[in-house]
């Protein structure tokens, strides 16, 4: 989802913001409610400045934050957003330290963010500019805070006035990122050196069918690998499941709940004006995304001008001319751009389409792009979602939030009485006393306890869920010792106790029979395809030094299947090896018109067979290339100089206080 889709969407959007978005920045911070209690003191020492729980808590939320709007930029959707920072949790325990110790930098600096460099941030957000009049608009802001991040507008300004202060501090890395000559030719070369290929696999799988192993080849491969079997430390946990239908009965929506929600969001139900149309689009060189290399900017006007009164006399063969003449991926469809509204095209381009009645044509319209005719062929006026058309997804949508309050507060008191009753009794029951705690409790709640299977870092519990935060806070307990509350989604929570833990062991022959015969049958498939392959070379070479058969036509001979010929350049992959980073390197040291030794890949070999070779152009001919270098050299630079800054001040001036 682009930002430009986002912003034409916003306000229909922003109605179920609440439930695709706040239930995930809500329980991020579910282990405060938990930790709070738990630990008192403080979590570190910044340049000796204690910094409480609550402040890490604050800035990896803060981080998170920052992260999807982010997300949203780049063009992700919110479901897309949501899953992406779940997968990299991990990664904000660290930028929170990063940012609490820049944030405690600024303050011994005295570097202050004034209103107007936050305003300015703020005003310049496209979530928050109305996408008619392009200008901020405080009613969409307030909207996308409150309903969409679940964010005050004070706490969001306060993040927004940190990240200046931050930015400040941490900005200086470019001004000392300077390139050399040789540096910039290197980066010349690596980026637009090519090599063309003809690449010939191997793959191991298609060995397999003729290898079998003996029981014999088995048990002596697990003997010599016995490493490869070890299993890591392992936990087992018992855990209650708490859902929404332990809360559903008795919540209720009324009919006046619903009309006062509507006329407080009416403006969330409004759409937007929308035209469809089709253009002639006649580009140039000077153009953005230019098609056409070679045509000038003069030749282009007067290929568009004939154009326009062509369509003008006969503007039913509008299609027809778009699809022979138009550049572009719309020519294809006839020029059709489809149904839009405003804010998702080219300032110019959209002016002018919006003026046109149905079926008219527009004047010459010039954008980035190069020169356009535009067509409208039909209009869909603004027009607002009356109470009857949304009644039923509103119900449905304050519904379920109110269930999910009463989860989440129903699950907070589950998790905080069995914490209690470990506390009260952590010194007088012995660990395997301790794990009867949740068993007892679940007995009293009257719900089912579920025992999970044993599980390592490298596990998932269960098929229903994963959670990569949970096992590795289980791993880290002790027996008998509860963990913070877990959650799959809002229509599920879990409490757990660790049961049992054991370390790390080899397991017998029979328990891995299955896995030893698979990992060795790989194994006598990885050296047949290789074996394969060296005959092949052989075959290959003698082929070509004798007849006159070129590299094509010996491949087709001997039905070898090959990819290719294809360019790749020294540090880039090809579509179908698109994972092998060792393959372009590999390609640039093997000769013109020569075959390589066989490659080793993920799933197999690869002979490669270089038809041609393509170099950069000198940079000293070419300034604007030079220009482009040194500046993606210097980002890289200063990259590498403020990732070294960073653990320079992790090491020096962040002390973990281990005993929270």
């Amino acid at each position: 989802m682009s930002i430009v889709f986002l912003r034409e969407h916003l306000k229909k959007i922003i109605a179920t913001m609440a439930v695709l978005i706040i239930p995930g920045f809500v329980l991020w911070g579910a282990q405060d409610y938990f930790t709070s209690k738990r630990h008192q003191t403080y979590a570190a020492k910044i340049y000796d400045t204690k910094i409480k729980l609550s402040d890490y808590t604050y800035a990896r939320q803060t981080i998170q934050i920052n992260s999807f709007m982010d997300l949203l930029g780049m063009g992700l959707n919110f479901d897309q957003a949501r899953q992406l920072l779940n997968v990299n949790k991990d990664a904000f325990d660290e930028m929170a330290w990063d940012r609490l110790v820049f944030l405690e930098k600024a303050k011994q600096k005295g570097t202050l963010a004034t209103d107007t460099e936050v305003a300015n941030i703020i005003f310049q957000n496209p979530f928050f500019t109305d996408p008619t009049t392009r200008q901020f608009n405080k009613q969409q802001y307030q909207a996308v805070l409150s309903r969409g991040i679940g964010v005050s507008v004070s706490t969001y300004e306060e993040i927004v006035r940190d990240n200046v202060r931050v930015a400040k501090n941490t900005f200086w890395t470019k001004d000392f990122s300077l390139t050399t000559s040789n540096e910039r030719n290197l980066q010349n070369h690596i980026q637009n050196d090519a090599v063309t290929a003809i690449f010939i696999p191997y793959k191991s799988k298609n060995f397999t069918h003729h290898i079998t192993n003996t029981k014999e080849e088995i048990r002596s491969y697990y003997s010599q690998n016995q490493d490869q079997f070890l299993l890591p430390p392992q936990t087992q946990i018992q855990y209650v499941e708490l859902s929404a239908e332990n809360v559903r009965e008795g919540i209720l929506v009324t009919d006046e709940e619903i009309d006062n929600y509507y006329e407080e969001n009416k403006e969330a139900y409004f759409e937007d004006e929308k035209i469809s149309a089709r253009h002639i689009l006649i580009s140039h060189k000077d153009a953005e995304r230019a098609t056409n290399q070679s045509r000038s900017k003069e030749e282009a006007y007067e290929i568009v001008t004939r154009l326009l009164a062509e369509v003008t006399q006969t503007p039913e063969r509008f299609s027809e001319v778009a699809k022979k003449e138009s550049d572009g991926p719309s020519n294809i469809k006839g020029g059709d751009l489809g149904e839009f509204s405003k804010g998702a095209m080219d300032i110019n381009f959209e002016e002018a389409a919006f003026r046109l009645t149905q079926n008219e044509i527009s004047d010459i319209v010039e954008t980035p792009y190069g020169f356009h005719i535009i067509q409208v062929y039909a209009r869909q006026e603004s027009v607002i979602q009356t109470l009857d058309d949304v009644r039923k997804d509103i119900k449905e949508n304050l519904e379920k939030n109110r269930i999910e309050e009463a989860l989440r507060q129903k699950a907070y008191v589950f998790s905080d009485e069995l914490y209690d009753l470990y506390e009260d009794h952590a010194e007088e029951l012995v660990p395997t006393a301790d794990t009867e705690l949740i068993k007892n409790l679940a007995s009293v709640w009257e719900r089912p306890l579920h025992t999970s299977p044993w599980f390592s870092e490298v596990d998932t519990i269960d098929e229903k869920w994963y959670f990569p935060e949970l096992i590795e806070e289980a791993l880290s307990l002790e027996v008998g010792e509860p963990g913070s509350l877990a959650y799959e989604n809002q229509e599920s929570f879990y409490v757990f106790q660790v049961t049992q833990k054991r370390e790390a062991y080899l397991p017998s022959f029979d328990e891995v029979y299955l896995d030893v015969d698979k990992l060795l049958l790989n194994s006598k498939a990885f050296k047949a395809a290789k074996a394969k392959a060296i005959q092949d070379r052989q075959l290959i070479n003698t082929i070509l030094q004798e007849s006159d058969q070129t590299i094509e036509t010996a491949l087709k001979n001997l039905k070898l299947p090959s990819v290719g010929p294809k360019s790749i350049f020294y540090g880039g992959t090809i579509r179908e090896f698109q994972d092998e980073t060792e393959l372009a390197p590999f390609a640039f040291s093997v000769g013109q018109e020569a075959i390589s030794p066989p490659l080793k890949i993920s799933d197999g070999f690869v002979l490669v067979y270089v038809t041609k070779r393509s170099f950069a152009e000198d940079l000293d001919s070419n300034p604007e290339a030079k220009t482009k270098i040194q500046n993606q050299l210097r980002l890289k630079k200063a990259a590498m100089l403020f990732e070294d800054w960073k653990a320079h001040l992790r090491r020096n001036v962040v002390e973990i206080n281990w005993n929270m």
